[in-house]
C-alpha cells in the first residue's frame, strides 16, 4: 500500500509543525523535529517524505507535441501521459474523460485514415478526449487557415491551444491527484486556475481551515476556483456559472 504524499503548501505546514516541536523541546534539532513529523505521517524520515512529495501539479501530466510524420505544414501529433505511478495504476482499467479546448483555427482529431490508431482516445459524442491506460493521443491540425497564414498561425497560437489542453487534462485529474495527497493537519485544499506570465492558465492551491472558509474565499482577479477534495476521496467541484456542486455540505 502506498504512503500518503504531500503537496508544496502541505510541506510548508509540516515544516511549521516541526518548528513548533523544536520550540517546545529545545533538545531537538530541526532535522530531528522534521523526522518526527515524517514518522507521524508514515514515513521513516523527512528526506524520504520530501522525495515522494507532489511539488508541482503540472508535472503530473507530460505533454509532447511533434510534427506529424508525412503530414502537411500545421499538422502535429500530440501525446499526453500521466506521470504519477499511483494515478497511472488506478487508471489501468478506466477511461478518464476531459473536454477538448475549442480554439479558432485548430482541430483535434482521431478519425479518417488514423481511426485505428487514434480513434479510441476520443469520445465523439461529446467532443471529449479519453485517457486510455493513462495515455492520450491525437492529431492536432490547422483548420480553415489559408496556406500563406499557416506559419504565423502556428507560431502565434499553438502554444495557447496546447496550454489549454494541458490544463483541461490536469483539471480532470485533480480528484485522483488530490486523493493521494491528503490534508495535513486538518487543512482544506482549494484548487484554482490563475493566469501566468505567458498567458496560459496554470493550476494553483491554497489551504484553509474549513470547507466553508475555502468556498467563501475571495481570489485575485483572473483566478478561478476549480474544486476542493474531501478527506474521504470525494470531490467538491466549482463551476463559474453554477457555483459549488454541493453548497449544502460543509465541514
Amino acid at each position: 500500500m502506498s504512503k500518503a504524499r504531500f503537496s508544496a503548501p502541505q510541506l510548508e505546514r509540516l515544516k511549521r509543525e516541526a518548528k513548533h516541536r523544536r520550540h517546545a523541546d529545545s533538545s531537538l534539532t530541526q532535522a530531528q523535529a522534521l523526522d518526527q513529523v515524517a514518522v507521524d505521517q508514515g514515513w521513516p524520515s523527512w528526506p524520504l517524505l520530501v522525495k515522494h512529495s507532489i511539488t508541482d501539479i503540472a508535472h503530473n501530466v507530460n505533454l509532447d507535441c511533434r510534427k506529424f510524420q508525412g503530414g502537411m505544414p500545421g499538422v502535429f501529433e500530440v501525446e499526453m501521459n500521466i506521470v504519477d505511478e499511483d494515478v497511472r495504476n488506478s487508471m489501468l482499467r478506466e477511461r478518464l474523460r476531459f473536454p477538448l479546448p475549442q480554439h479558432r483555427g485548430w482541430l483535434f482529431r482521431g478519425v479518417e485514415s488514423m481511426q485505428h490508431e487514434f480513434g479510441r482516445y476520443f469520445d465523439t459524442n461529446t467532443t471529449s478526449g479519453l485517457f486510455v491506460e493513462a495515455r492520450w493521443r491525437a492529431i492536432l491540425s490547422i483548420n480553415g487557415i489559408q496556406p500563406d497564414d499557416v506559419e504565423g498561425h502556428v507560431l502565434g497560437t499553438r502554444h495557447d491551444v496546447l496550454g489549454a489542453l494541458h490544463l483541461a487534462a490536469l483539471e480532470a485529474l485533480l480528484p485522483q491527484l488530490a486523493s493521494i495527497s491528503p490534508t495535513a493537519g486538518g487543512q482544506v485544499r482549494l484548487f484554482f486556475t490563475r493566469p501566468s506570465a505567458d498567458g496560459v492558465a496554470q493550476l494553483g492551491e491554497r489551504n484553509y481551515d474549513t470547507v466553508a472558509e475555502a468556498k467563501a474565499s475571495v481570489l485575485p482577479d483572473g483566478w478561478i476556483k476549480v474544486g476542493i477534495p474531501r478527506m474521504d476521496g470525494s470531490w467538491i467541484s466549482y463551476q463559474k456559472r453554477l457555483g459549488w456542486s454541493d453548497d449544502a455540505q460543509t465541514q
